[in-house]
């Protein structure tokens, strides 16, 4: 999956290179906007996993207002001409995933919005905090909706990403199996298979190669197998 960034840059110069490098590093450039009333317009049409922010733009509102207004946080990156110290106090009062300076290096812009998404995806499961969120703010589709851990029925390794299942919904979360699963267990998550792991708590049913969750059915692999004794024992 492709980190899809909006770029909010008034310069049309500016921002087409900008769109051009990030389209060449691989990621998925959803829109431009040159204002805040412009962004929050796209935004609100189709949620990026980053932003890209300049600060002076078209119109009142710089792009730290822009920030501060977002109802949930997103990865900011800045990129600007302006590093005086009022500039710079303001825009980390946001708590920014980098700050980069005008004239910029395209291979540093990559990098920036990459590591502020993959540190985002870091804080959302409470990695730097010494006890587990009970929840998880996760998105779907357009918006970000708050998953109780304890309505999660398993966990999919997709890649580099992982697949959050409930009852009624798939969310996609940019980290791996192994580390979304060690910072979410609470006790009741068990690893059944190299690309799953499941809540034993909504576990609905089992026999010797499969664990159900009503009517879906979740392989457990060889390895695995003696592990079905402790689930049975969980769930009855």
């Amino acid at each position: 999956m492709k980190i899809k960034v909006l770029i909010i840059e008034d310069d049309p110069i500016t921002s087409l290179d900008l769109k051009e490098t990030l389209i060449d590093e691989g990621m998925d450039v959803i829109g431009i906007a040159r204002s805040v009333v412009q962004a929050k317009e796209l935004i609100g049409k189709n949620t990026p996993d980053a932003l890209l922010v300049d600060i002076n733009l078209e119109g009142d509102d710089d792009g730290i207002d822009l920030v501060r207004s977002l109802l949930f946080p997103l990865p900011v990156v800045y990129l600007t001409a302006n590093s005086d110290e009022q500039t710079v106090k303001r825009a980390m009062g946001t708590n920014p995933g980098s700050f980069l300076t005008k004239p910029y290096d395209e291979r540093d812009v990559f990098i920036a919005l990459e590591l502020a998404f993959k540190n985002h995806n870091r804080e959302s499961l409470g990695i730097n905090e010494n006890k587990p969120k009970p929840f998880l703010f996760l998105k779907n589709g357009n918006r970000f909706e708050k998953v109780k851990i304890s309505e999660i029925n398993y966990l999919k390794a997709e890649g580099s990403y992982t697949k959050f299942v409930t009852e009624n919904a798939e969310y996609m979360l940019s980290s791996n199996l192994n580390t979304v699963s060690s910072k979410i267990d609470t006790g009741n998550f068990m690893r059944i298979h190299r690309s799953y792991v499941v809540n034993i708590e909504n576990v609905t049913g089992l026999d010797n190669d499969y664990v159900f969750f009503g009517e879906e059915n979740i392989p457990i692999s060889r390895n695995y197998k003696e592990d079905v004794g402790r689930i049975l024992k969980k769930i009855s």
